[in-house]
Formats: C-alpha cells, sequence, structure tokens
C-alpha cells in the first residue's frame, strides 16, 4: 500500500455508481483514489441511450474536461484512468503542462476530435475492438506517430469494463485490472527512485 500514489478515476457516462467495485476496492486498498463524475447526484441509468441523455443535460463533454482539469490543477495527480468520456477527458488532460505521470484512457470514442492534441505525459490508450464513430485502426496510426503514447486495440467491445454495459466482459476487467497494477507499480518505482 504506498497513499502517497494519487489516482484519479474519470468515469463513463454512466458515472460512479456504475464503476467495476473490483477495481476500485482493488486501487483503494493501495492508493489514495479520487472519483470525478459529470453528475451532481447520482442517477439510476438503465441504458446507454438514456445514460448519454442525462450526461449531455447535466454536464457535457467541455463542461466535464473543465471540472477534471480544474481539480488536476489544486491537486496532486500522479495517474488518471478513464473509461470512455472520462478516458477522452483524460487524453486532454494529457495535453495539459502538468505534473501528472500516467494516464490510461480506456475506449476513448471522442479522442476522434482531438487528434491534434500531443501528451505532455505517459499516455496508454486501449482502445475497444472497433467503434461505431470511427475506424481504430486509422486513429491508432495517428496517434502512434506521437511522443509519450502507447496504443492498443483490445479484443473486446466498448464498454468492457462496465459492469452496466452489453459489452462488459469479466476477463477483461481481470486482464486490464492486471494492467493497471502494473502501471501503478511502475509510477511506484519512478517516485521512489526520484528520491534517492
Amino acid at each position: 500500500m504506498d497513499r502517497s500514489i494519487k489516482v484519479l478515476i474519470l468515469c463513463d457516462i454512466f458515472g460512479k455508481k456504475y464503476l467495476p467495485e473490483l477495481l476500485i476496492k482493488e486501487l483503494c486498498s493501495k492508493y489514495d483514489v479520487k472519483i470525478l463524475d459529470a453528475y451532481l447526484e447520482e442517477h439510476a441509468l438503465e441504458n446507454e441511450r438514456e445514460a448519454y441523455d442525462i450526461f449531455i443535460s447535466s454536464c457535457g463533454h467541455e463542461r466535464y474536461y473543465e471540472l477534471v482539469k480544474s481539480f488536476c490543477l489544486v491537486n496532486q495527480v500522479d495517474m488518471i484512468i478513464g473509461f470512455s468520456i472520462g478516458a477522452s477527458v483524460a487524453w486532454r488532460i494529457c495535453a495539459e503542462n502538468l505534473k501528472i505521470k500516467k494516464a490510461i484512457c480506456f475506449y476513448p470514442s471522442q479522442i476522434r476530435k482531438h487528434l491534434e492534441l500531443t501528451p505532455s505525459f505517459s499516455c496508454d490508450i486501449i482502445f475497444a475492438k472497433k467503434e461505431d464513430s470511427f475506424n481504430t485502426v486509422e486513429v491508432k496510426k495517428v496517434l502512434d506517430k506521437k511522443d509519450f503514447i502507447s496504443v492498443s486495440i483490445s479484443e473486446y467491445n466498448h464498454g468492457f469494463m462496465n459492469p452496466k454495459s452489453q459489452n462488459y466482459s469479466n476477463e477483461a476487467l481481470k486482464k486490464y485490472m492486471n494492467y493497471i497494477d502494473n502501471c501503478s507499480l511502475n509510477i511506484v518505482n519512478e517516485i521512489k527512485e526520484s528520491v534517492k
């Protein structure tokens, strides 16, 4: 356990209520974890269409980005983990000159609207197998040319980490929990090396 490591989790349109409980429990047992979603109150959301409509009417893309940026400017954040719209916000935050060490972005579909950005710190992007709104292979080619980026296309569909999604995969959750754990350990080691 290393409470000095600050992890910020950015939710998808369903909000914090629908984050994978196992992942949150695991991270909270090891690090100082904060969760930011786009909502002032919890909603009982039944499907993605309803969730998206409520997200747009109560916050929207730009306000969520501004909320996260403001948080990162006044709080120490070592690593950001984002899902869907939260991952798209994390991608935009990567272009800010902040003292963050790592971002992990799971299926950030809005990234297609911000391909001109270049991260100022390490960013791992894990795309869904395919997206309806863009070609993941083509976007990966664009992103692969940039520094500080690792891009992979998973074998799972959009929403594979969200238990509320029809595309949820327990296998994917376990696989990427290990991935996140390895990234976290690398940050811990990096911090320890920097204070020697």
